[in-house]
Formats: structure tokens, C-alpha cells, sequence
């Protein structure tokens, strides 16, 4: 028969062998024989640790400490039973007597330095893990944990370097690749983190950390990052994680739709998670559901009511559907919330300038670049502002400022080419140049010019529209002509892309032969829609007026492509092909400061229709009141000329006075400015009557207390001088060197009063001061004005929409791509 010490030893050979029933069997044996026998009772704890029997492995191997209490190893191991039965006190007590009596066994430094780690003592678990590294030089997870515990620290760069030499100790365990991976990714090092993942995910492929992971920080991972998001919620199906990561990975590769989906899914997943919510509010919002994007964000900040980044979105959304007014309290609780936010103070900016309120938005605007100097957002918005209070110059500087900081933002170089196209020293030359440079920057396009091609068989053009249909320009200027279209000839679509819901837009879309809201859709993909419609030929209403889509037309939406209406100067667009224009608002020595071919009309670029308003009211008696100019214009129109210029005619004429109205006005602070510029050239402000909005139908009625309209410059009035002369007010103007600066000349051209276009600032002076004191003559024109412009070219809409079309055609035609 076998002594209790041979016995143990063939329990020991079984336990190496991995026998852990028969070494289990000879040590139940020998503890029966010799109840005190330290050997038999550590090692039958093990075996009954190693089967999950925690309990009965604590029994055990309490009873060995108690035999042997100095023995190191025992400890050690009754510290791990503790620790499988959470018994987090008594694994302390056990790894500490370990490290008593052996202060260098490398388990319990690492153990202790992992539970305290885990336990919030970061400083005492770093120096065990040092002693536990050094201890053990060839173990791989005392670092593991130490570079857990440098990296909950704040060093990541050491805790990288620790996992790396892990790695090449046991570079077979996925856990510490993905471990590294996550440290590489904290410090940026996106390549890196993506080849460790991909070694992470091949060792244990069922990772669904390592698959999200990769995904997140491999930005070149396109198609394959959406599988692996895919995989990773095959992995976890109850968990959210990956279907939001899915669906912001669908939204970064323009398919909204797809975003959508798994966005629906992440919040029914996990419907506290207040990220998923937020995330599906950002991608209702990109497709322009408002609605369902304004349900979504209430979601998220009843999760997180202090979310800075929700907050502003909210009100953003809010803005964008219903106007600034529902969106301000949202916008001053987020800067309530992050006072410190540039972003959130140039946001509340400009919703403060939507309502009128410009000192209080140019308060924020210089608040949020104070916060941060090099915002691009806040002086966009600074810029914005002001140029509503009128000084067009400034607002180009800081265009330009913002430009310099970030060139690639297409909005704010458009907002300053409209700014440039105010100021007076502006030519048609810099202008042109600058909007080349947006087309060189912005409009170009890979896709090879002949993709877009697409012949059919009908001789009828399908000509399709694309604008917001909201602009008052559109609708006064274009609308009658889209609505003329000869069905036999032109086809006519839509292509809505407006930022705002709104009940006052025209029901244009009832005369189309079809549309489509592209609102939310990105360019190539909008692109993409209209060459599946195959347009012949895509009309741009806008410019480089704020929501423009020129990126529809870089990316060639149809064969021949037109700008017209808001255009005021060339789009710059390389693919733009033509820009619709007539020989009064383009003369010969202008067509160089065009990257288009230019579509002449033969009368006027424009038809006007003109709204319901009240018939012209009868002139009050001379003598009756003061000599009355007025100027209805935007008031960023105001150019230091224009004001000089005025500054002079009230001069001229002593008992006149100048009634000017726009929205901004409204603002006490912007009427101190505007007050404070004529009062540099002597204009007392009792001269002045500066009033701010109303409705469209009160403003015309207030044309009947003016004599003469007077026309800013460089910037001309459009529908503003239609609507003065259907009013019977003269409008005097300045006929500049540009596009815009000719546009009220060529209106006068049109109905036979092209005496009012003043050649050169004294000109205009003279015209003013001599049509004021005519008073048969303004009389006359009073009641002649209207029937005048209804007989003029400018309101013969149907001979218009011939020409256009005429003009159609031979754009097609001449366009190597339209040949039939």
C-alpha cells in the first residue's frame, strides 16, 4: 500500500497529466487517511476549483492555510476561490498573506493589483503591477493590467507599449490584440488599431467588441465596415451597439436609408440608450422629416436633458421646419449649458438674426469667436449679421477671415461672393475670379462628362427646375414662365430642395409634369435621381444663394445644364453650361466674367408677376406734405456710396425725407447704425423714417406715401423695383458695370423709362432731385406705371415662355451633348 507521500505524488502526476477526477480521487483518499495533510487538501481545492466548485475549493484550501499559514502559494490560491464566489474582502486577506509570506510571488502582485485596480485604487494597483512585471519578466498579463492601469490613467502611450510586449509574449491570446488596439486607437493611431483588431478578430473571430471596434476605426473601411457592423450584430443580437454604429456608418456613406433602419432598430434594442436616439433624429433630419426627427430629439433630451450637442441640434431642426421663434428657448439652454460652446453661441446667432434681433445676435456671434477666434461657424454667422445691418463691406473681410481658416466650406464662400456682389468696389472681374475659384474648389466633378448622356426619342425637351420654389424672386420672376410652358414643346419638372416647411409655398408643383423633394439628399445621389428622370436639360433658380444645390450640377445631373433667376454672376461651375441673360443686363465687353456660354433672351432675362395688391393710391396734393424718397430694398444693399449719394439728394431737396424699411430694422441697434451713417454726411435723423417688417400687403400700401424710389447700387433692387413701379413709384438707379447693378436699369429699358438709369453718381443725384420736384410728372407716372409694365415685355408671359423655350433649344442643339 502507497504512504500518504506516494500517494501525492500520483495525485500530482494526474493533476499535470490533466486527470483531474483521479487526482481528485487520491486526494479525497489521503485527506480520509490524514485529515491534516496541507498537500492533499491544496491540492484537492484545486481540482474542485478547476471542476467550478468554488465552495468546496475554499473549504479545502482554508483548512491547508490552516495547517500551513506561511505557505505563499496557498494563500494564493484560496485568494482565487474567493474570487470565484465574489467574496471580495477575503481575496484581499488572502493575496496579502500570500504576498507575507512570499513578497515576491508574482501571481499575488498581479491579482492584488488587479482587484484593487478594479476596485477604483488605481496608484496602489500600478506599484503591485510594476512588482508583479518585474517578478515575472516572462508573463504576459501582469502587463495586461498594468497597461489597464496606465491607460485608466491617462497614459495611453505607456499602456501601448506594455500591451505590445504582451503581445509578443503570448501573441496567440485575442484579448490583449484588442486591447491594444483600443490604446492605439485613443492616441489616433487608426492604422495601427485596425491591423491589431484584425489580429484580434482572427485569433477569436466570435468578438463582437473586436468586429464593432475595427469597424469604428477603420475610416477606409466603406462596404467592409457596414459587413462588420453586420457581423457584430449577428454576434450580440440584443445589443444596440452595432445597429447604431451601422447607422451612423450608413449616413456617413450617404445612404440615408439604410441609417434609418438600423437606427429604428438600436432604439428599440436598448429605447434608454439616448445616443441612438439622437442619432435617429440626425438621420430624420438629413431626409428632411422633420416631424419624426423633432420626436426623436425630444426622446434624447428627456434621456439627457443636458446634451450640448442635442440641444443645438434640436434647435437647428426646430429652425429648419418651423422658424427661429420655436427654436430659440432650446438654442439659450444649450448655451446655459456649455456657456463655453462657440458653436452653440453662433447657433443661438443666427436665430436671433431670423427674428430681427440683430444687436442681440451680433452679441452672440462675437461671443462665440471671443470663445474660439478661429470659428468658422461663428463668423459666418458674425458676417451675416452684419451685412443685414448694412455694411456689406465688413461682412466680406470676415467672409474672407473664415475662408483662410477652413477653404473648404462651399456655404460661406457662396454667402461671401453675394456679399462682394454689395460692395461698390467689387468689379465684375473679382467677382468672376472668386467664383471661379468656388467652381475650381467646389465644382468639379469625376464623373466623365459624357456619363450623364442620355438620347431619347421624343422631340419634346423635359426640362427640369431645380430650387427651393420659396424665394420671392422665383416665384415673381420665373414662376409665370414654368407655369407658360408649352406642353407640346416642354416637358416641365421639379426638384424642390427647400430648408423650411412652409404654407405659403406656391403650388408651382400642380403645373409639373412631375417632382421631387431632394431636401436631405445628398448631391450625387440627387444627381443620380435626375438622370434616372432623364432631364434633358437641368435649370439652377439659385445661384449661390443660401441652399443652393451647384454640387447637383458639378456632379452633371443632365446633359445641358442652365443657371437663370438667382443668378446674379457666373456660378463658376465647370459644368455649367449656359447662363440665361438679355443685352441690357450683359452687354458686349461683360461676357468675359462668365465660365457659361450666355442664353440671350431678346427682351428682358425675367417675366414679372406681379402679387395681389391694392391699385396705386392717388398722389397727395403739392405742397401737402414733404418731398418723400424711399428705398424698400435689403438693407445689406447699403453700400457707403449708396449712402453718400442719398446723403446728397436729402441735401439737395431741404424738406425731404427718406422712408427706408426692411426687417432688420426692427432692431433698435441696427437703427442706431443705419442712423449713425447718414448722420456722417449731415442727414439729421428726424429726415429719416426707418421702419421694419410687415406683411407683404402692408408694405406695398406704404408705397403710397413715396414720390420717387431710390435704387441701391452696386447691388440693384429686382422684384423690390418691380413691385415700387406696379406701385406707380419712379424707381432712379445707377446702370453699373455688372449683371446685378443693371438689373433695375434693364426693367426701366423695358417699359420705356430708361431716363431714370443714371449713368454716374452725379447723374443719379440730378435725375432724383429733378423727378421730386415734378410733381405733373410724378403724377403722371403714378397712373401710367402699371398699365405700362402690364403692356411691357417684362409681363408678357406668354411670349416670354416662347422665347425661353426657343432659348431651350438651342442650348440643346448647340451643346455637344443635347444633339439629338
Amino acid at each position: 500500500m502507497l504512504t500518504s507521500a506516494e500517494a501525492l505524488a500520483v495525485a500530482a502526476q494526474f493533476y499535470r497529466e490533466g486527470d483531474l477526477a483521479g487526482a481528485g480521487a487520491v486526494c479525497a483518499h489521503v485527506i480520509a487517511n490524514d485529515p491534516a495533510s496541507a498537500e492533499a487538501l491544496h491540492l484537492g481545492g484545486l481540482v474542485a476549483l478547476a471542476f467550478g466548485g468554488a465552495e468546496r475549493s475554499a473549504t479545502l484550501l482554508h483548512r491547508a492555510v490552516a495547517v500551513e499559514p506561511l505557505r505563499g502559494a496557498f494563500q494564493f490560491n484560496l485568494g482565487l476561490a474567493q474570487r470565484s464566489l465574489g467574496r471580495s474582502p477575503e481575496m484581499f486577506r488572502a493575496y496579502r498573506r500570500a504576498l507575507a509570506a512570499s513578497p515576491v510571488h508574482a501571481g499575488a502582485l498581479n491579482n492584488l493589483g488587479e482587484a484593487t485596480l478594479r476596485h477604483g485604487g488605481s496608484p496602489e494597483a500600478e506599484a503591485r503591477l510594476r512588482r508583479a512585471v518585474a517578478a515575472d519578466p516572462s508573463a504576459a498579463e501582469p502587463r495586461v493590467n498594468l497597461a489597464l492601469a496606465m491607460g485608466g490613467s491617462g497614459d495611453h502611450a505607456a499602456a501601448a507599449r506594455l500591451l505590445e510586449e504582451a503581445a509578443g509574449l503570448s501573441p496567440g491570446t485575442a484579448e490583449i490584440w484588442a486591447n491594444l488596439a483600443s490604446e492605439f486607437a485613443l492616441l489616433g493611431r487608426n492604422e495601427a488599431a485596425s491591423g491589431a483588431y484584425r489580429r484580434s478578430i482572427a485569433l477569436g473571430p466570435a468578438s463582437f467588441a473586436a468586429m464593432l471596434n475595427l469597424a469604428l476605426v477603420d475610416t477606409q473601411g466603406g462596404a467592409a465596415n457596414i459587413a462588420r457592423f453586420l457581423r457584430a450584430q449577428v454576434l450580440e443580437p440584443g445589443s444596440a451597439l452595432p445597429a447604431l454604429a451601422l447607422g451612423r456608418a450608413g449616413l456617413a456613406a450617404g445612404r440615408p436609408a439604410e441609417a434609418i433602419e438600423a437606427l429604428l432598430r438600436a432604439v428599440r434594442l436598448m429605447p434608454w440608450l439616448g445616443e441612438a436616439h439622437r442619432s435617429l433624429a440626425y438621420a430624420l433630419r438629413s431626409v428632411a422629416e422633420i416631424e419624426g426627427a423633432i420626436v426623436a430629439y425630444r426622446h434624447h433630451l428627456c434621456l439627457e436633458p443636458a446634451s450640448l450637442d442635442g440641444l443645438g441640434e434640436f434647435g437647428g431642426t426646430l429652425h429648419d421646419g418651423f422658424g427661429a421663434g420655436p427654436s430659440l428657448p432650446y438654442l439659450r439652454r444649450a448655451v446655459t449649458v456649455s456657456p463655453l460652446s462657440s458653436r452653440s453661441w453662433a447657433n443661438l446667432a443666427l436665430a436671433l438674426h431670423d427674428m430681427a434681433a440683430a444687436g442681440p445676435s451680433i452679441r452672440a456671434g462675437r461671443r462665440a469667436i471671443a470663445l474660439d477666434p478661429s470659428t468658422v461657424d461663428g463668423m459666418n454667422a458674425l458676417a451675416n449679421l452684419v451685412q443685414q445691418q448694412g455694411d456689406a463691406g465688413d461682412a466680406v473681410r470676415r467672409y474672407r477671415r473664415a475662408v483662410a481658416i477652413d477653404p473648404a466650406r462651399p456655404t460661406v464662400q457662396s454667402n461671401m461672393l453675394l456679399a462682394m456682389a454689395c460692395v461698390a468696389s467689387a468689379d465684375g472681374h473679382e467677382i468672376s475670379r472668386a467664383a471661379r475659384t468656388w467652381g475650381a474648389r467646389f465644382g468639379k466633378s469625376d464623373r466623365p462628362r459624357s456619363a450623364a448622356i442620355v438620347r431619347r426619342s421624343s422631340r419634346k425637351l423635359r426640362v427640369g427646375y431645380l430650387s427651393s420654389f420659396l424665394l420671392s424672386s422665383t416665384r415673381y420672376l420665373a414662376e409665370a414662365a414654368i407655369r407658360g410652358h408649352d406642353p407640346e414643346r416642354v416637358e416641365a419638372w421639379g426638384y424642390i430642395s427647400r430648408r423650411r416647411r412652409d404654407v405659403s409655398t406656391p403650388t408651382i408643383v400642380d403645373a409639373l409634369a412631375g417632382w421631387k423633394d431632394i431636401d436631405g439628399v445628398g448631391d450625387e445621389e440627387a444627381a443620380a435621381i435626375i438622370r434616372k428622370d432623364e432631364i434633358d436639360i437641368l435649370v439652377d433658380l439659385c445661384g449661390h444663394t443660401p441652399g443652393n444645390r451647384l454640387g447637383v450640377f458639378a456632379r452633371r445631373g443632365a446633359p445641358v445644364q442652365v443657371t437663370w433667376v438667382e443668378s446674379f454672376f457666373t456660378t463658376g461651375v465647370p459644368e455649367m453650361d449656359y447662363f440665361v441673360t438679355d443685352r441690357a443686363h450683359t452687354p458686349e465687353g461683360g461676357r468675359e466674367d462668365f465660365s457659361e456660354r450666355l442664353l440671350f433672351m431678346p427682351h428682358c432675362r425675367f417675366v414679372y408677376q406681379p402679387p395681389e395688391a391694392p391699385e396705386p393710391a392717388e398722389r397727395p396734393a403739392a405742397g401737402t406734405r414733404s418731398p418723400t424718397f424711399a428705398c424698400f430694398n435689403n438693407l445689406a444693399k447699403l453700400s457707403p456710396e449708396t449712402v453718400e449719394t442719398w446723403g446728397g439728394i436729402l441735401k439737395a431737396v431741404p424738406d425731404s425725407r427718406l422712408i427706408l424699411k426692411w426687417w432688420s430694422l426692427t432692431d433698435p441697434a441696427t437703427r442706431a447704425l443705419v442712423l449713425a451713417r447718414f448722420a456722417q454726411h449731415g442727414i439729421d435723423a428726424g429726415r429719416l423714417d426707418l421702419r421694419g417688417f410687415s406683411s407683404h400687403k402692408e408694405m406695398l400700401v406704404e408705397y403710397g406715401e413715396a414720390d420717387v424710389a431710390l435704387d441701391p447700387f452696386p447691388y440693384s433692387g429686382g422684384v423690390t423695383t418691380c413691385e415700387a413701379l406696379w406701385m406707380g413709384i419712379p424707381v432712379v438707379t445707377l446702370r453699373g458695370g455688372t449683371l446685378i447693378s443693371r438689373q433695375s436699369a434693364a426693367f426701366l429699358d423695358c417699359i420705356g423709362a430708361p431716363e431714370l438709369a443714371a449713368a454716374s453718381r452725379e447723374d443719379y443725384l440730378r435725375i432724383a432731385v429733378d423727378a421730386v420736384s415734378d410733381h405733373r410728372r410724378l403724377e403722371a407716372w403714378r397712373r401710367q406705371f402699371r398699365s405700362r409694365l402690364a403692356r411691357s415685355p417684362l409681363m408678357d408671359v406668354k411670349a416670354f415662355a416662347r422665347d425661353l423655350e426657343d432659348a431651350y433649344l438651342r442650348a440643346w442643339l448647340g451643346s455637344p451633348l443635347g444633339s439629338p
